[in-house]
């Protein structure tokens, strides 16, 4: 069986040219935001943030900043109030970005479940 162009692009896509400095910065976002803690969630945004400044078309680190600000709000860290805007924008960058990376859509999913209630969709962008 033969990869498909398309298919060949999407397996060997990097997601970020700055793997030296943005890349790392990334890695540090995830580990701070597996902790779970409202100190580490807080810190995985400023990795997040860091990630994106040195790339900004970096999606991966847009979905991570989604998932802080989701997290957040899950464990009443800050209100949904506050937090929705935030990870509804950073979901919607990174769909910008790349809409067949599905981390994105994992992202995607947990705010259309947590924060808007629409199971059906959510359920769609978790089967993505």
């Amino acid at each position: 069986m033969a990869l498909l162009d398309g298919d060949r692009e999407l397996i060997t896509k990097t997601h970020t040219d700055s793997t030296e400095e943005a890349y790392q910065l990334y890695l540090q976002g995830r580990y701070f935001w597996n902790r779970r803690n409202e100190e580490e969630l807080k810190n995985s945004i400023k990795y997040f943030q860091k990630a994106i400044e040195k790339d900004p078309n970096y999606t991966r680190a847009w979905a991570g900043l989604a998932d802080s600000y989701n997290l957040q709000s899950e464990y009443g860290n800050i209100s949904r109030k506050e937090a929705y805007p935030k990870a509804k924008a950073s979901v919607t960058k990174a769909l910008e970005i790349d809409d067949h990376l599905s981390e994105v859509h994992i992202s995607l999913a947990s705010l259309l479940l947590f924060d808007e209630f629409d199971w059906i969709n959510a359920g769609r962008e978790f089967k993505f």
